[in-house]
């Protein structure tokens, strides 16, 4: 039997999607949503080679979807161990068709779960959306109580973030509990959040050190390849001319760095080879190049007309290289 995924047209023009995705972001949800592995309960297997495989990528580039999704989008969940995935909003989009079929198949996909707790993301997110199934807030109900599994703390999030008032029936422990919540409860968790700190001055705790205080995330960390990999060239560069102004040693600061990077080698198609012949033949053999080339946008300028010249060099050798080819790689080791 063939199997469809649908795919809203909201999808397009959600603020998200518009103002926060880059076009191979897009590209990484929409597999997620449609490719042949998903099921009908929005949490399934696929390894990340496979990934790679159908979306033509490498290895890398799917870890770095992957973290941008987790920590920066935070609308996707994997389990690197039983290498199963979550997608946040699934129930927003596929929770609204019921009957027997559809539940019987729920509940024989659930079984297959390793990592259980990814189901309860998927519940707890869906039981923040206006109008929900009752019959498939059963399902999930009577699985975890099938399994010993508490599940009362989703159940307990029905309908939280709504933005309108309304009326669902959900099933807690096999009856039916009539739930209506009005659009200024965020307003009135609000005013009991102030009310918590205005008497946490009686309570005794750790004044928190400023590495411990809340930081804008950070899209490329030190951990990531593209920051990796702006570092390394920042460092050619200050080798060259120490007082040249860089951007500061941190993931902040390198950001843009980090995305040109990003974008050489996933949109250009730039191999670690590639870029380590590049840099070290701008600053290590040619005067002209490495006086234009300060930052990954100004290589990535350029690129076509440095390879060129690298060619021509080859042809003609007039300089003497130093270091070797794989000394280059060996540095680069970690990106």
């Amino acid at each position: 039997m063939a199997k469809f995924r649908q795919v809203y047209t909201e999808f397009w023009k959600d603020p998200k999607v518009i103002e926060e995705m880059t076009p191979e972001d897009k590209f990484f949800m929409l597999y997620l949503l449609t490719n042949e592995s998903t099921t009908q309960i929005g949490v399934y297997q696929i390894t990340k080679k496979q990934m790679a495989f159908e979306m033509g990528h490498s290895i890398e580039t799917i870890n770095s979807l992957i973290q941008r999704f987790e920590n920066i989008h935070k609308n996707i969940k994997y389990n690197t161990k039983t290498r199963e995935i979550a997608i946040k909003n699934w129930g927003k989009y596929n929770f609204f068709k019921g009957g027997k079929p559809v539940y019987d198949l729920m509940k024989s996909e659930m079984e297959n779960v390793k990592d259980v707790s990814l189901l309860g993301y998927v519940l707890e997110n869906y039981l923040k959306t206006p109008k929900v199934n009752s019959n498939i807030v059963n399902v999930f109900e009577v699985f975890f109580k099938e399994h010993n599994i508490p599940y009362e703390s989703y159940i307990d999030t029905c309908c939280v973030s709504c933005d309108d008032t309304l009326t669902g029936r959900i099933t807690i422990g096999g009856q039916e509990v009539e739930e209506e919540v009005e659009e200024d409860i965020d307003k009135e968790k609000d005013k009991e959040k102030d009310k918590s700190k205005d008497n946490s001055v009686e309570d005794s705790f750790e004044s928190p050190s400023d590495d411990k205080l809340p930081s804008k995330e950070i899209r490329y960390p030190k951990d990531s390849m593209y920051y990796q990999a702006a570092l390394y060239l920042r460092g050619k560069i200050l080798e060259f001319n120490p007082r040249c102004k860089v951007p500061k040693d941190n993931p902040k600061n390198l950001e843009k760095w980090s995305n040109d990077m990003r974008l050489m080698f996933e949109r250009d198609e730039r191999s670690r080879e590639e870029m380590a012949a590049m840099i070290k033949f701008v600053f290590d053999t040619d005067d002209f190049w490495r006086t234009v080339v300060q930052s990954p946008s100004g290589l990535r300028k350029n690129w076509d007309k440095i390879a060129a010249q690298m060619i021509v060099r080859n042809k003609h050798p007039d300089k003497k290289q130093s270091g070797s080819f794989q000394e280059q790689i060996d540095k680069m080791k970690d990106w």
